[in-house]
């Protein structure tokens, strides 16, 4: 349901406005305050855990479209 919802806010207006960045932040508030009501200590950790990866993957993906853009004709360099 969260992937979903990821989905469904990457594809809205909030990127194509630049606000992507500030949807990202208020997701993982959300995802971290859900992770803290697990009860289960176990369930907990693997909940930060795998907001750790989208967060990871997130800068992966940041970094590697802005090299992208650097490599483009009349990109930054």
């Amino acid at each position: 349901m969260r992937r979903a919802l990821a989905l469904l806010a990457l594809a809205s207006p909030l990127v194509l406005c630049g606000c992507e960045s500030v949807f990202e932040e208020v997701y993982d508030e959300r995802y971290e305050d859900e992770c803290e009501e697990l009860r289960n200590p176990d369930a907990y950790r693997a909940c930060l855990n795998d907001l750790e990866d989208h967060q990871r993957q997130r800068r992966i993906e940041d970094r590697t479209s802005k090299r992208g853009e650097a490599q483009r004709p009349g990109g930054a360099q």
